[in-house]
């Protein structure tokens, strides 16, 4: 057929017949001579399918080929459309709502008109008039029905008669001539029940067509007719094309779009160079974020890669492997999208400063020399109001605004922070208010140390005069502990023989023990050593319990309780537990110890962090040695390493050296009633809480180096470790990123470390039980002097210690922090110390500050004398802290430098009455700070009464002050009936802001070192850093609120990263809509690249600075001209010190006539000629007591003095060869050393 079949649904109840030829769509005004065609009466019954068999379907093809020979027939016209044929049936009802009779009546009228042409049908059609008969009787049946259900339904109310018991059974439609493309007429007739195609069926004039008919002739048919097919979509089948399918619109649609993206998808791959959109590749940029060290090929390559992957595994072969490699972003296009996304991160973070109404901004600075250049990293931070589930809070934020590199001086930094200043707000609306630099803090060392940057800021006038700076309180407290170790112990490095060194041996050791064998093996290493170790029968087991028995019983202690808490938990069926317990138990004795840093002092916490371990598994580490020694040979750097690392950890105390010739028996006696007495008086000390030790040492028992450790191990858990991790903390208030800004506690924490210290000196330690191992070590120390590294050595060692700690903590932290200030960050801290401060200001308010009468000064206010539990904020590993509430005002408000008070007017004879009168009345002074002569003097109320903070919130003071109950200005639950919002948030901006350390910008500075790996320049390692700080941390901030572990990687970490750039895209539009366009952004980013920074200034400088030094005129110095070049030993005929030890000291063959004559080496005679030749006078105890090397070491620093101005030479270990001034030595250096040497290859 040359028209597309209709569409029908398997529920329709209608069978419908297409013919060549009707005037109308319904035949009921035809009589029934004028039907040109043939009738068909149906009606509704059950789905069948009913296609004519092949015989009829013949015989009215040539019924139809008959008539045409005799009738003029019009062409086919067009059936209407079912929505016609619907709107036909709702014209029906809506006759005959227009006549006022009800839908039953209408239907019963077009029954009964029904019923009429059927009876026609059947006069006409005489020969089959049986046939008829049986259809009217149908209609009839069907009409009784209906009267029926009027009746019925008479009693119970009219209701609407569904729509399709409206329409007629049998809709006639016509065929568009419009669709007969050629012109032609055709007769062929298409008919299909319930969706069924049945075939094709032709008339003739006088042809009848039942119904009966139709089912008698029937056959199955499948579901292609021709170059149709029948489809199912939903409820519905629809004829479609054989190369067609039936799709809903949805589908279309999302097809469409899918279509449209693999255009674009081709169309990004067809070019010539990248045409992805910026805001992709800032994904991309921002992605790369997290490779610092991954240089731009690299990346470059892994984007190639991945897209090859995907393509490939999606099926896409049209994209060849050039246009990936070309329409991806390299280095030039790398270089653009970072500095996108670094202006990108700058204009977000600076909208948010003014959505944040920021005022006031702190910042921290800190020089980091890496590829090349001294970057100033210049971070600042402030404080935004918050708002979660309705609940007011704070919230500190940050942003790095400067990396740029500047000179080391103070004066060089100050115009750094000046100029990153100005390029922060170099876009600001002109009316809109500067935000100021309120806060600063630096480190106290180098050229642009704090103490001398806060002096060069003030003058640039980058920050007011009374604003506030102070030192990083992690140099601050690392310091005094690192200067205290070196002043006691010693160094670390090579030629040191020290604690520290052997530390870091064992770190080498470690290190070169891991190149030579996999982790596999190595803990099958370790596992062996522990074994023997734990065997009682063991030759090691014995060894170890005579030479180190406290750290042997340490070790087995451990192992067994962690057996014993095994059986208890598997007892108490607590599984879980009991895994955790069996997995440390394995770990402990089967594995290597491992992840542990190099012990350096200035890498905060790492060498005491590698000391525990050294000293809990020492027993197991020297028998680690000693397998080494025993099983590799003697030239192997491993058995170097692990021979330094035995000559340490055997190295004891020894006895004082008694003169045979004049000893008794009574002195005997009493050295030994000596070491036993102090022994017996170190087990008191060790057991003051009446706890006796079940182990009591020898003298000998201990090695040097133990004691040591275990010292410093115990000042590291009574003071060093919970002071330091507090400084690490954030503030609880203020989020997470307030890690370093702890300015409201710092003051009263300062009061805790300084009574902590208070605490440790003078003997006080032993009575901590952090030093108790400590103690119990000194039992197996000889009694003796310094030299012999005896008990008066470790004496004189604490006494030391305690002194250079204090010493120094005053210098790094005291003197930075405890001052007038800076006594208004109290308010904002632990409550009792906030309403102590508050009443101090108050009543020196009421008093008009210090006044003379009569030479005599107001006296001071008196703070509440009583002991107070600091907040669960303060908590170290023993519990809470508790403190004397008075002694702890005083000291903070004892403690100004005295140029403050000088500089309030007072003339010089005036002050030091004032000085005098302070030390002498009113300074509170602790007994350490007595004995070591540390005074301090009070803070100038004068000085903190005028701090601007402290003038525009004073009636909030006096609040806090006369509040009955303490109040936490960040506690809510202790404001009663007060209001603080707003004096909270105004604290909050211009205290909480004061960095406590540098970490932030220390971790930068790291970031910095590995973007200079991969050889960028200044200005992409400073948009990489300004990227990070504002994007990338807050990224992480941001994305810990969904994972609870707490390390964000894998899928997760992609997921929350890809979510997080959607939404810095938003952020980003909206900055710059605000910003004033894209072209203003285009110009922010060309500032931000070709702005001329402070490096630019400093090289022009350096650049007319080199110009005049090559202009100038150069003479040769005479210095110069008499200088010379080193020349060999072998070249210049001197002794190589190397050579003169014992392996080359051969002895001459035995005399026959002298069998008892003592024979002298080779090396030792000329040694000894030498001495004599240089007038080093050795007695005869010196010479059979000395060791060879010690006499070469003699001859060595003689060496060095007669060296030291002609070769320059500073260390006297620099000396590595001689002149020879002996005739012995001469022999040594004719005969032997070319000898030796050859034979060592040199």
């Amino acid at each position: 057929p040359r028209y597309s079949p209709p569409q029908t649904t398997p529920n329709s109840h209608h069978h419908h017949l297409y013919h060549h030829q009707s005037h109308s769509s319904s035949t009921t005004s035809l009589p029934p001579e004028q039907l040109t065609l043939a009738s068909i009466v149906t009606r509704c019954t059950a789905s069948f399918q009913c296609p004519l068999s092949d015989s009829t379907k013949q015989n009215l093809q040539q019924k139809v080929r008959n008539k045409r020979s005799h009738s003029n027939i019009s062409q086919p016209q067009k059936p209407p459309s079912s929505k016609r044929t619907k709107q036909s049936s709702n014209e029906k009802q809506d006759e005959a709502e227009k006549e006022n009779i009800s839908p039953h009546v209408a239907n019963i009228r077009r029954l009964e008109d029904k019923c009429r042409r059927a009876k026609m049908a059947h006069d006409a059609a005489k020969a089959k008039e049986l046939k008829a008969r049986n259809e009217l009787l149908k209609v009839q049946a069907e009409l009784s029905v209906a009267h029926n259900q009027l009746e019925s339904s008479s009693s119970r109310g009219n209701r609407n008669v569904p729509q399709d018991e409206m329409t007629d059974s049998v809709t006639t439609e016509e065929i568009s001539s419009e669709e007969n493309n050629d012109g032609d007429s055709d007769d062929d007739i298409l008919y299909f029940m319930h969706g069924q195609c049945a075939g094709f069926i032709q008339f003739d004039k006088n042809s009848v067509l039942t119904f009966d008919d139709l089912r008698k002739n029937a056959r199955g048919l499948s579901n292609k007719m021709g170059a149709y097919t029948l489809l199912r979509y939903g409820e519905t089948n629809a004829w479609v094309p054989n190369r067609a399918k039936l799709i809903g619109k949805g589908t279309r649609t999302v097809l469409t779009k899918k279509s449209k993206a693999i255009d674009k998808l081709y169309n990004f791959f067809s070019g010539e160079r990248c045409t992805l959109p910026q805001n992709s590749r800032s994904i991309l940029a921002a992605c790369d974020l997290l490779a610092y060290g991954c240089g731009d090929e690299a990346k470059f390559i892994i984007t190639t890669g991945t897209c090859k992957a995907i393509f490939l595994a999606m099926g896409i072969d049209g994209i060849s492997n050039e246009a990936i490699s070309k329409a991806l972003p390299k280095r030039d296009a790398i270089a653009r999208d970072e500095q996108y996304l670094a202006a990108l991160s700058r204009v977000v973070r600076r909208q948010e400063m003014r959505d944040d109404n920021v005022k006031y901004l702190g910042g921290e600075t800190d020089h980091g020399k890496r590829g090349g250049l001294d970057h100033l990293v210049f971070p600042v931070s402030w404080i935004a109001k918050t708002t979660k589930d309705g609940e007011f809070g704070l919230k500190l934020k940050s942003h790095v605004i400067s990396t740029n590199h500047t000179g080391g001086s103070a004066h060089a930094t100050a115009l750094g922070v000046q100029k990153a200043m100005e390029n922060l707000a170099k876009f600001d609306e002109p009316t809109e208010e500067s935000i100021k630099l309120k806060v600063l803090t630096g480190d106290t060392g180098g050229g642009g140390a704090i103490q001398n940057l806060i002096v060069e800021v003030k003058r640039l006038q980058v920050m007011a005069q009374e604003c506030a700076f102070g030192n990083c309180l992690l140099h601050g407290l690392n310091k005094p502990m690192e200067n205290a170790c070196i002043a006691v112990f010693g160094k670390q490095g090579i030629g040191h023989r020290t604690c520290w060194q052997l530390l870091y041996l064992w770190t080498l050791l470690r290190k070169r023990v891991k190149l030579e064998s996999d982790v596999k093996h190595l803990n099958q290493m370790w596992a062996e050593v522990v074994k023997k170790v734990r065997d009682t029968n063991s030759q090691w087991r014995k060894l170890a319990e005579e030479c180190m028995p406290q750290l042997l019983n340490e070790f087995l202690d451990e192992i067994k309780t962690l057996e014993e808490r095994i059986v208890e938990l598997n007892t108490t069926g607590d599984t879980e537990d009991a895994k955790k317990a069996q997995e440390e138990l394995l770990k402990m004795t089967t594995e290597y110890p491992k992840n542990i840093r190099d012990p350096v002092f200035s890498r905060w916490q790492t060498t005491d962090a590698c000391a525990r371990p050294f000293l809990r598994f020492f027993v197991v580490n020297y028998f680690f040695c000693v397998a080494i020694v025993k099983s590799k040979s003697s030239q192997s750097y491993l058995v170097k390493i692990a021979k330094a690392m035995l000559s340490l950890m055997n190295a004891r105390s020894t006895p004082e050296i008694i003169d045979e010739d004049t000893a008794d028996s009574e002195t005997d006696e009493e050295e030994g009633s000596a070491d036993e007495e102090r022994a017996n008086e170190l087990v008191r000390a060790q057991s003051s809480d009446n706890d006796v030790s079940t182990l009591t040492l020898k003298p000998g028992q201990t090695p040097i180096v133990v004691a040591q450790l275990l010292f410093f191990r115990g000042f590291c858990d009574a003071f060093q470790t919970d002071n330091f991790n507090f400084m690490m903390k954030p503030d609880p208030a203020l989020g997470r990123r307030s890690f370093g800004r702890l300015a409201r506690f710092v003051l009263e924490r300062i009061s805790v470390m300084h009574f902590q210290i208070c605490q440790l000196e003078n003997g006080g330690y032993k009575n901590v039980e952090a030093f108790k191992p400590y103690i119990l070590s000194l039992q197996g120390i000889h009694d003796g002097d310094v030299k012999n590294l005896c008990g008066d050595f470790f004496t004189k060692s604490v006494d030391l210690f305690f002194k250079r700690h204090r010493q120094y903590f005053n210098k790094h932290v005291v003197q930075y922090w405890l001052t007038s200030d800076k006594m208004h960050y109290m308010i904002g801290g632990e409550k009792y110390h906030s309403q102590q401060i508050c009443k101090w200001m108050v009543y020196f308010k009421e008093h008009a500050g210090m006044e003379f009468d009569d030479d005599e000064l107001v006296r001071p206010y008196l703070f509440d004398n009583r002991v107070v539990t600091l907040s669960s904020f303060h908590d170290n590993r023993n519990g809470s802290i508790t403190l004397n509430l008075q002694s702890s005002m005083d000291y903070i408000t004892s403690t100004a430098d005295p140029s403050i008070v000088l500089n309030n007017d007072l003339g010089h004879e005036k002050f030091r009455e004032v000085m005098e009168y302070m030390k002498s009345e009113w300074l509170y002074h602790s007994e350490s700070s007595i004995k070591h002569g540390l005074y301090h003097f009070n803070s100038d109320p004068s000085i903190v009464l005028n701090n601007e903070f402290v003038k525009d919130n004073w009636n909030y003071i006096i609040l806090m002050a006369d509040a009955d109950q303490p109040i936490d200005l960040f506690d809510r639950s202790t404001w009663g009936n007060l209001d603080l919002r707003e004096f909270q948030y105004r604290f909050a901006c211009q205290v909480c802001i004061h960095p406590t350390h540098q970490q932030l910008s220390e971790s930068y500075v790291q970031a910095l070192s590995l973007a200079a790996l991969t050889g960028i320049g200044e200005v992409r390692r400073g948009n990489k850093i300004e990227s990070t700080s504002g994007f990338l941390r807050y990224f992480t901030e941001w994305a810990a609120e969904f994972v609870d572990s707490k390390r964000l990687q894998g899928a997760k970490k992609g997921e929350l990263l890809l979510t997080y750039m959607d939404k810095f895209q938003v952020w980003g539009d909206r900055a710059i809509e605000i910003l004033g366009g894209h072209e203003k952004f285009r110009e922010v980013m060309e500032y931000m690249k070709s702005v001329e920074k402070q490096s630019d200034i400093e090289r022009a400088e350096g650049l007319e600075t080199f110009k005049k030094g090559v202009e100038s005129d150069y003479t040769v110095p005479n210095a110069d001209k008499a200088a010379t070049v080193d020349i060999t030993a072998r070249v210049g005929g001197r002794v190589v010190l190397r050579l003169l030890n014992q392996q080359n000291d051969t002895k001459p063959p035995k005399n026959p006539l002298l069998p008892n004559e003592k024979r002298e080496g080779i090396v030792t005679k000329a040694v000894h000629a030498e001495l004599l030749a240089r007038k080093i006078i050795l007695t005869e105890a010196q010479r059979k007591s000395l060791k060879l090397r010690q006499k070469v070491h003699m001859i060595r620093s003689d060496e060095f003095k007669n060296l030291r101005v002609t070769r320059d030479i500073k260390n006297e270990k620099e000396v590595s060869d001689i002149e020879s001034k002996s005739d012995l030595m001469k022999a040594f250096l004719d005969e032997k050393q070319d000898e030796l040497l050859e034979a060592k290859g040199k």
